[in-house]
This record gives structure tokens, C-alpha cells and sequence, in this order.
């Protein structure tokens, strides 16, 4: 039986909240008016249909930094692809970054306000970044 390491672990709990915190909050539903006319209803019926294909056209693509490798990187990689398929309206892209140049990466990018979407960091760095 193959031991599991507790960093991936921690990345599917960082990744479920980031992803549960970025999804859009349910509709409200509204009572419905019993004095309408079908027709109103079916049209707007019709016409959230037609909202929810426009918006579902492009998907979201999110870039994820890590500096895993070896098994962790194979294991990762199997992850975001479960993901990936499981959620067709959102892509993730998993780079990975040496672990010697991981925190010079992320310090530039956050600096040129283009930093990645998520990126796994050790919590030793975490003063760091909060300061950039």
C-alpha cells in the first residue's frame, strides 16, 4: 500500500476552497406569479438558456505554480487533470517551478502585477510574500 504524503493532501484542501470560494453564488429563487401568461415564462425561460451557453463558451483558465517533483509532480499532474475533466467550464494549467527559484518567481511576479492564479509555497515563505 503506497503511503500517501500529506502535501498533496494539503493542496486538494487549498485547491477544494479556492475553487468552492470562486464559484458563483446559487440563484435566488423567486416565487413564482401565478397571473403571467406561459409564453412571458418559456421566453425567459429561452433567454437564460441562451445566458448560461454564452457564458459557458469561454472557459475560465487558472494557472497554478508548484514546486512538487518526482512522484508529488506525477500525482499532481493526475489531479489536475482529474479536475480538468470533472469541471469543463474551468482549466487549471499546473507549471512547475524549481523550488531555488520558486520564491524569486513569485516575488517578480506578484511585483509586475502578474502573478499566477495559485501557487503552492512553503509556509516559511508566507512573511514574505505577504510583505511583496
Amino acid at each position: 500500500m503506497k503511503k500517501i504524503s500529506l502535501v498533496p493532501m494539503i493542496l486538494i484542501l487549498i485547491m477544494a476552497f479556492l475553487f468552492t470560494a470562486c464559484a458563483s453564488p446559487p440563484a435566488e429563487e423567486s416565487p413564482a406569479v401565478v397571473d403571467e401568461a406561459p409564453a412571458v415564462v418559456e421566453e425567459a425561460e429561452e433567454t437564460k438558456e441562451e445566458e448560461a451557453t454564452v457564458e459557458m463558451a469561454e472557459p475560465v483558465k487558472l494557472t497554478f505554480w508548484n514546486n512538487w517533483d518526482n512522484v508529488n509532480m506525477e500525482v499532481m499532474n493526475e489531479l489536475v487533470a482529474k479536475f480538468n475533466a470533472e469541471h469543463p467550464g474551468i482549466e487549471v494549467e499546473n507549471v512547475f517551478q524549481p523550488y531555488g527559484e520558486m520564491m524569486t518567481l513569485l516575488q517578480t511576479n506578484i511585483a509586475s502585477q502578474s502573478p499566477p492564479d495559485m501557487a503552492a509555497a512553503d509556509l516559511i515563505f508566507l512573511p514574505q510574500l505577504v510583505a511583496t
